[in-house]
């Protein structure tokens, strides 16, 4: 595994003469560089910039390109918020001034700053401030303000419309952490702080962290915002304010294509289902947003559609829903599990609530995979197992 070199400063007057160094060899392999590289240290720095900027590229397109910029070589990428999500929730709120209480790399600060009039930057490491702030001036950012130190002393001190927070979700032996909690800093016991003034906070968690026992916990919170990109959940933000609410869910999917799939609901509406299985036109996935904030019952009795089984996120109906947020499949055939008609054909497959996966459906069958054809395999309230193939409708 690739590691980076120990030293971990970088002279900023002398970028310039390196960008095209990282330019010619931002697509070679590492390993071969920090080898060829010796005892050079200087060099080694540069490479250090070519592997996190080769981990960033599909998360943060815009960054990875920018030769003038500079990265810490902690796990503060990791833990970033993607270009796709930071722009989403820029163009979720707006206002005269917000305070982000955790920078790190500063993508969120970056895009909150075309959002609002002015922001204040807060990080506890130095040399992670430090260079964001150079980022932000290669970047043409002016209305940002920076602040290195305890970002909890700002609370009271400063006044704002928004507070944005996402507190470190790593122990020290670097495990992944999910619950409230055991998060750094422990939202749960600043949250008075928080929203004194009344001032709108917003809360990054984890997208393994549930939703339910979050705002049990919180109690101030008035919305849910559910994003994911691509299909895969990303992360989760709670939005709290004095009061109380019913929270309201806001689930987004973020296409590759740029558009995105929303659907918005309150949970305590709970929806009556008719659990049915005929065979009907059209079968329908709820996206990973709508799975995690389980919206897909609110969604179908909303607009009609039948569950095939009460544990099966899956959903049927006469009727084509163009604007459905998720996956939308044509049915062509609903027969037995294994039926000797699957065998040695080409399909992608799904299980859902079913007992075997996919890869054991596909090995037992000899099938091989398919652009648009799929074979779904699911347990049904009437019927027990089925096997449905359907062939997948495709939306600009």
């Amino acid at each position: 595994m690739t590691s980076l070199s120990t030293s971990s400063t970088i002279d900023f007057h002398r970028l310039d003469s390196s960008q095209e160094y990282l330019k010619t060899n931002i697509a070679r392999d590492v390993n071969q560089l920090y080898l060829s590289a010796g005892k050079n240290q200087e060099e080694k720095l540069l490479i250090d910039q070519i592997f996190i900027r080769q981990k960033i590229r599909k998360k943060l397109p815009e960054w990875s390109r920018n030769f003038k910029l500079i990265f810490t070589k902690n796990i503060s990428h990791e833990q970033s918020s993607s270009e796709a999500t930071a722009i989403l929730k820029s163009n979720l709120i707006s206002g005269k001034k917000i305070i982000d209480l955790t920078g790190g790399m500063g993508v969120d600060c970056y895009y909150f700053a075309k959002s609002f009039r002015a922001c204040l930057y807060c990080e506890r490491q130095e040399i992670l401030a430090e260079y964001t702030k150079h980022n932000f001036t290669e970047l043409g950012v002016k209305n940002v303000d920076f602040f290195i130190g305890n970002s909890l002393d700002k609370i009271r001190s400063e006044k704002s419309d928004y507070i944005y927070i996402d507190p470190a979700r790593r122990d020290g032996f670097n495990s992944k952490l999910i619950s409230l909690n055991d998060c750094e800093p422990n939202v749960v016991e600043i949250k008075e702080d928080l929203i004194s003034n009344n001032r709108i906070a917003l809360i990054k968690t984890s997208p393994m962290l549930d939703i339910s026992l979050a705002i049990r916990e919180l109690k101030n919170v008035y919305e849910v915002w559910v994003i994911s990109h691509r299909n895969e959940t990303k992360e989760i933000i709670f939005c709290l304010k004095n009061g109380n609410h019913n929270p309201f869910v806001r689930t987004f999917n973020i296409l590759q294509n740029g558009k995105i799939q929303e659907f918005d609901f309150y949970p305590n509406d709970s929806p009556k289902i008719k659990i049915a299985l005929r065979n009907k036109a059209y079968l329908y996935e709820p996206n990973s947003s709508m799975q995690k904030a389980k919206g897909g019952d609110a969604f179908a009795e909303k607009y009609g559609l039948e569950k095939l089984d009460s544990n099966t996120n899956l959903y049927y109906s006469d009727e084509h829903i163009d604007f459905y947020p998720g996956k939308i499949f044509e049915v062509k055939k609903i027969l037995k599990p294994y039926d000797k008609e699957f065998k040695k054909g080409r399909f992608n497959i799904i299980s859902r609530n079913f007992p075997d996966k996919a890869d054991f459906i596909q090995r037992k069958l000899k099938i091989r995979p398919s652009k648009n054809e799929y074979l779904i395999a699911c347990k049904t309230s009437f019927t027990n197992y089925i096997f449905i193939q359907a062939s997948h409708i495709a939306r600009s």
